[in-house]
């Protein structure tokens, strides 16, 4: 009768002992002939867990006993070879293996150090020198005289041209001093009277964005044509440059009553197309910003008149001054400002970027911001009542940032505050 079965543990073990001979030899286990395996099935067996065997339950005694003596013979009489097991967990691979591949090991699998040590030696001395590597490829050395006298050249003829007025002799409202540019801003706003009560009477968003978005695009049309005919038309009609050069920075003159004047009869004469330039731009802006955040409460119109602007550059240069950044700052503080920091970060930036450090409305702004986002995050705020802390990783360091520009305007503030204090000492001894 044949039976399949599967041999024992001890079986397998005793079969590895004597695997050099397991294809002449049956193995005698509990009075049953079992016919195993030759050993290149082993491991297919080991991995199965399966076997096919005979056994033949009419064995008796005295054949077990002779099997098992001719089993002591044969080990006896033929030396056991010890049989390499493949063994995938064994196999010699890495820097190792490809080393002994190249001939540094002996007959014995030692390694031969001299070999080896010899491979070094000749790789370093092959290895390309400075020599070598220079006469392959040569770098361009570096020629900053010919890099700035391009800088020069292109500084007359390619991008820095088109922007206006020129950032290598840059004459701006900023150049003037200070009380004179106030007085210049404020005799501004009273000769556009009838354009800003125009403003006023416009009831509705909409109407308000048709004036403006009108008054836009007409500008744009009018520094285009005037870029085309002459720059100078465009530096003095809508920069006004010449009145800000270095005999009308310090003193009112009579170049100053001419703007004013020329402003004045416009607005009166057509209070929908005013005299647009960078003193009368701001001050129609701040108007329909004021209205637009603070009697319409529509902040989307001005961001969308803000991202308009910054798209053109002459715009953005024109349309915008100091309380033009205070007033967004403001807008985005009170609509935005407890959701997130990152626009106000973004408008402080641009501020200071085209040339607008603060003044003392500036640094109100940002004290109210910094105090009230730390009430907000210490569950102090009107807007947590329970105590419950708000705040993010990201509008902590926006705020840092803002306390440390925070301390710098103050710093100055207190300087030219003390400057003044001296000039007039001076000025009464």
């Amino acid at each position: 009768m044949i039976i399949r079965s599967r041999p024992c543990l001890s079986c397998i073990i005793k079969l590895r002992n004597v695997r050099s001979i397991l294809d002449h030899i049956r193995y005698q286990h509990n009075k049953a002939e079992i016919k195993l395996p030759d050993f290149n099935g082993l491991d297919e067996f080991n991995h199965s867990n399966t076997t096919t065997t005979n056994l033949n339950t009419t064995t008796n005694d005295a054949s077990v006993s002779k099997n098992h003596e001719d089993l002591n013979k044969s080990n006896q009489a033929q030396p056991q070879k010890e049989t390499h097991i493949p063994n995938e967990a064994h196999k010699e691979d890495g820097l190792l293996q490809n080393l002994k591949d190249d001939g540094f090991t002996t007959n014995n699998n030692k390694m031969d150090f001299q070999k080896l040590s010899q491979f070094i030696k000749e790789a370093y001395e092959k290895r390309p020198t400075k020599e070598t590597k220079d006469s392959n490829f040569q770098q361009d050395e570096l020629d900053i005289n010919l890099m700035l006298s391009n800088y020069k050249k292109d500084s007359t003829t390619g991008f820095f041209k088109e922007i206006t007025p020129s950032f290598n002799n840059r004459i701006t409202v900023h150049s003037i001093d200070s009380e004179l540019r106030e007085k210049l801003y404020n005799k501004c706003e009273s000769a556009l009277i009838p354009t800003l009560e125009k403003i006023n009477e416009l009831k509705s968003s909409f109407e308000i964005y048709e004036f403006y978005s009108n008054l836009l695009n007409n500008l744009i049309k009018e520094i285009e044509a005037s870029s085309k005919n002459n720059e100078g038309n465009l530096n003095n009609n809508f920069y006004l440059r010449n009145l800000f050069l270095e005999n009308n920075i310090t003193e009112w003159n009579n170049q100053h009553d001419e703007v004013i004047e020329k402003i004045k009869l416009k607005s009166i004469a057509n209070p929908l197309e005013p005299e647009l330039n960078i003193i009368s731009l701001p001050i129609i802006t701040n108007h329909i910003f004021q209205k637009l955040g603070f009697k319409l409460y529509n902040s989307q119109l001005i961001s969308t008149f803000f991202n308009f602007i910054k798209n053109d550059f002459h715009l953005y240069t024109l349309c915008f001054n100091q309380e033009s950044f205070n007033l967004i700052l403001k807008i985005n503080w009170i609509y935005y400002g407890n959701i997130d920091l990152l626009n106000i970060e973004k408008i402080f930036n641009e501020m200071k970027f085209l040339g607008y450090n603060g003044d003392f409305k500036t640094y109100q702004i940002l004290k109210i911001i910094i105090d009230e986002y730390n009430l907000l995050c210490n569950g102090y705020s009107f807007f947590n009542k329970f105590g419950s802390k708000i705040l993010t990783k990201e509008d902590n360091l926006r705020v840092n940032y803002l306390t440390k520009e925070f301390y710098k305007l103050r710093k100055r503030l207190n300087d030219e505050l003390a400057k003044k204090d001296e000039d007039l000492l001076e000025s009464l001894m």
